[in-house]
């Protein structure tokens, strides 16, 4: 640690043993999923802003914006739930510095927690990568969109139809 951190700082940074407990590896992918930015994601209906932009924009443009935009909000979420695990990172492997050769079982604890979190950001980066080919876990979100946008289209279409028809 620095000479100009000061004591309030080094408190703020201690992660006491039962927080150490939380960050074991007894979570799994479905526990990224359960984060609540990620679920605010899916609970969002993609479906219908695709039904309201296919009646509205009525191009395939606007499809593909419209499937761009809801990977880049995806992959922000997982950057931003990325840069938050590698801060934690970073504050174990200080941690366990200061403390390797002193106590051994909480410096195997701290290597756990830390291949955990890197696991972690591995699979992030993993689905950052994936949502580009408009795979993986965006992959759902996606698909309601097209069938939206399709229904929306199809929707004006047949109305339209209807009304030239008169």
């Amino acid at each position: 640690m620095s000479a100009s951190t000061s004591t309030s700082d080094q408190v703020d940074n201690v992660i006491y043993p039962e927080q150490l407990a939380r960050a074991q590896p007894s979570r799994g992918t479905s526990e990224l999923l359960n984060l609540p930015d990620v679920r605010a994601f899916f609970h969002e209906s993609h479906f219908g802003l695709g039904r309201h932009n296919g009646a509205v924009l009525r191009s395939r443009e606007s499809l593909q914006l419209g499937k761009s935009e809801i990977v880049s909000r995806f992959q922000n979420i997982l950057r931003q739930i990325v840069q938050g695990k590698q801060l934690r990172l970073g504050r174990l492997e200080d941690m366990k510095v200061s403390i390797d050769g002193i106590e051994t079982a909480m410096t195997n604890r701290i290597d756990a927690a830390c291949s955990f979190l890197r696991r972690e950001i591995e699979t992030c980066m993993e689905q950052i990568a994936l949502a580009e080919q408009h795979s993986g876990w965006v992959a759902e979100a996606l698909n309601h969109y097209e069938m939206g946008f399709r229904q929306g289209l199809a929707h004006v279409i047949r109305f339209e139809a209807l009304l030239q028809g008169e």
